[in-house]
């Protein structure tokens, strides 16, 4: 179709955008491992700040920086690291782990 004043309908682009996030989107097994492995060394890194004495306060933004370089050693493009799922994934993992908003800036710390 020529796209010269053609318009689509709502639903129908919709739909197209959706078609074509399927196809740019991740979602084979490797990523998804390749993912899961640097969760894990994410959660060990942070079971290491818990265990010293002092009092450990971590920056979301610190750990999803960790967490986009643990991809990039593991030879994948994270592109943007989603810090709402990261947050999200890591409370569900420390029962413990309290988020606290101060600012800008996200602070996860223990009980």
């Amino acid at each position: 179709m020529v796209a010269i004043n053609v318009m689509y309908h709502s639903k129908c682009l919709v739909s197209l955008y959706n078609q074509a996030r399927q196809y740019k989107s991740p979602k084979d097994t490797t990523y998804r491992s390749i993912e899961g492995v640097a969760f894990a060394e994410l959660t060990a890194y942070i079971d290491e700040c818990r265990d010293c004495q002092e009092l450990t306060v971590l920056k979301l933004t610190d750990l999803a920086r960790l967490y986009s370089a643990k991809l990039e050693e593991l030879g994948v493009d994270p592109g943007r690291v989603n810090t709402s799922r990261l947050k999200d994934r890591l409370l569900a993992a420390f029962p413990d782990l309290n988020a606290l908003t101060q600012g800008r800036d996200i602070l996860l710390a223990f009980n």
